[in-house]
């Protein structure tokens, strides 16, 4: 129902993290730390849909509201 946090997630967990970690990580901490870029990437998306969930359902109305 949120189709911009939606295209941000999207994007980011497809292209640009996962982009940037791939070309990052084997630099940093040696070739085998590659096979840590999507794991690290789904984390860091997941800490993102949560504070967005946590955003939007803080401006949800509460039901006393309703009534």
């Amino acid at each position: 129902m949120k189709p911009q946090a939606a295209f941000v997630v999207s994007v980011s967990r497809g292209l640009v993290i996962s982009g940037i970690l791939i070309l990052i990580l084997p630099v940093i901490a040696g070739a085998g730390a590659l096979w840590f870029a999507m794991p690290v990437t789904e984390l860091l998306v997941a800490i993102y849909v949560a504070c967005m969930m946590a955003r939007y359902t803080k401006n949800l109305p509460t039901g006393k509201e309703i009534l």
